[in-house]
Order: C-alpha cells, then structure tokens, then sequence
C-alpha cells in the first residue's frame, strides 16, 4: 500500500493550497473594503462562498489525506519521535475548532449584514428610480442614475466594521499558525522534552 503515499501526499499538498492560499487574501480584500465601503457587502458574501464552496471541503479533506497517508505507511505518529507530527495536527485540529466555533459564526453574521445592505441599496436605487424624471443629480447618484443600485449610497452598519477587524486580526493569526504546522510538517523538528 506504501506505493500510493505519493499520490496521498500530493492530494494533501493540493488541499493545502485550495484550502488556505484564498484566505491570504481575505485580509486584502477586506482592506480594500475599508476604504471602499460601498464594496463591503461583495467582499463579505464572495468571502463566504469561496470559504463554503472551496476552504471548507479542502481543509476537510487534508484531514482524510493526512489520515490515510499515516495508515498506508504505518507510521508510528504515536512515539516520541513524532512529537512534531502530534503538535502539528493538534494544531490543525484547534484551528478547525476555532474556525466553526468562532470564525465562521462571525463570516456568516458579516454575510448576513452585507446581503442587508444590498437589499437596502437596491430598495434606495428603486425608490430614487420612483422620483421620476424631476429628481435630482444628487438623489439619483453620481453612479449611475436611477435603478443603479451603486448610485444609493447605504452605510454599512458599525456592527459589520467590528466583525471585519474580528475577522481580519483572526485570519492574521490563522495565516501565522497554518505556516507554523506547514514548518512541522517540513522540517520535522526534534523537540528535547
């Protein structure tokens, strides 16, 4: 069985990237969002679908590769002198725990807020459109006019800014432990105790 390890380790390399190479640059994103708040509401919803469609199911799977690649080659995981194997899935497995008790509750309530917004916006956009043809250059938006839903400003509410920074200090903190398991998983430390 040892003959398909390879295949394994690829599949669990490739989950790896699927599974973290997007998060890096949520906090890019959500930078941008900042500056730019009329973008938060995309930045929040395009951040819960390619974490639900695709950094969900691949950071899943690094689990059964992970598990698998141990079992073909029977590896003795359980020794002392696998203590950077152990520290490193414990590290995998906290980080899952923290992300569905904490992280994605907060991504799916920024979610929520942002698809809020976009609904006021549209309602805003509609009832400026209602104005009819003697409506102001300002009501209409210097977007786009009426039934432009960029052209009705809506303000994001400061609930959504907390959760954002929330997000964005955790996802630092994510990005910092997921290299220090890809070092484990590498470098294969001794540890003296």
């Amino acid at each position: 069985m040892a003959f398909i390890f390879p295949y394994l380790l690829f599949l669990h390399i490739a989950g790896m990237i699927l599974a973290f190479g997007p998060t890096y640059a949520y906090g890019f994103y959500a930078g941008l969002a900042e500056k730019e708040p009329m973008h938060r509401s995309f930045d929040a919803r395009a951040r819960a679908d390619v974490t639900r469609r695709l950094t969900v199911p691949a950071t899943l799977s690094m689990l059964v590769t992970g598990a698998l690649m141990i079992a073909v080659v029977g590896y003795p995981w359980l020794d002392r002198s696998s203590q950077w194997l152990q520290l490193g899935i414990a590290l995998y497995l906290g980080a899952i725990l923290y992300n569905v008790l904490v992280t994605r509750p907060m991504g799916a309530r920024v979610a929520e807020l942002g698809r809020e917004m976009a609904a006021r916006r549209e309602s805003a956009a509609a009832a400026g459109a209602a104005g009819g043809p003697g409506e102001s250059a300002a009501a209409a938006g210097a977007a786009g006019g009426p039934g432009d839903p960029s052209a009705a400003p809506v303000a994001p509410p400061p609930e959504m800014a907390a959760l954002i920074h929330g997000l964005r200090r955790d996802g630092k903190a994510m990005g910092v432990l997921v290299m220090i398991v890809v070092f484990l998983m590498v470098v294969k430390p001794a540890f003296p105790f």
